[in-house]
């Protein structure tokens, strides 16, 4: 526990089963809501434009026909970090979404050792599925079942944009490379590899990538990750 924390406070104490998030207020503009899945209830924030046509840079668009866009966090991480960009966009028109995979926030907790020990990459990438399946069908249903290109209203199967920052982008790619779900478009935002990441991360090249400097006699490490492609050959 840091120095001058409160002792009374649960905040830096290891919980091992299941435990209630806390109760923080979402920002303004945002809604939760839940998916239900077979494990349990997964958390789904959302950010949708005001009725009308929006300016883009591929021309007016609306809203209502617009592909929605689905953030996933990383590791350690909340379907919150996306709030500012989630109100940014939709100010501009794109309804947007953010899960919560299992274990985080108010989405069903398997508890501290099944999620460490038990708990695959496949696992989680099925939550990222079923998030996707909700909102493919959540298109369907706006656009009165329609499909045809031609003629569709809303949005369906395929359409959805996924986003995935860190440990989600590498997820994400394990939802697609494992085709558990197809999308219109994938973003990776500074995104691990869906493979290889353990070899990476204990490879015996770690104390080359390590660079060292001193600050007031101390060592700090400023480079313990491989930034360049040949630096990740080298640990692999």
């Amino acid at each position: 526990m840091p120095p001058n924390s409160d002792p009374t406070s649960t905040r830096w104490k290891l919980a091992w089963t299941a435990q209630p998030p806390p109760d923080i207020p979402l920002p303004g503009g945002i809604s939760r809501s839940f998916i239900q899945t077979p494990n349990g209830p997964l958390e789904l924030l959302s950010a949708r434009p005001a009725t009308g046509s929006y300016e883009t840079a591929s021309g007016p668009t609306d809203p209502a026909f617009t592909a929605p866009v689905l953030f996933i966090h990383g590791g350690f991480g909340c379907a919150q970090v996306y709030s500012d960009f989630m109100v940014r966009l939709a100010s501009h028109g794109y309804t947007c979404h953010a899960l919560r995979l299992r274990g985080h926030g108010w989405s069903w907790n398997p508890g501290y050792l099944r999620m460490v020990f038990m708990t695959t990459a496949t696992a989680l990438a099925e939550d990222i599925a079923a998030g996707v399946n909700h909102l493919e069908k959540e298109g369907i249903k706006r656009g009165g079942g329609l499909v045809v290109e031609s003629e569709r209203r809303g949005w369906g199967k395929g359409d959805v944009v996924l986003v995935g920052h860190s440990d989600g982008g590498g997820l994400v790619q394990v939802a697609c490379d494992r085709e558990l779900v197809k999308v219109k478009a994938l973003v990776l935002l500074s995104g691990t590899p869906s493979f290889g990441g353990f070899v990476l991360s204990t490879s015996k090249s770690k104390e080359k990538r390590t660079r060292l400097m001193k600050v007031d006699g101390r060592s700090t490490n400023i480079g313990g990750s491989p930034s360049t492609p040949g630096s990740c050959h080298e640990c692999v």
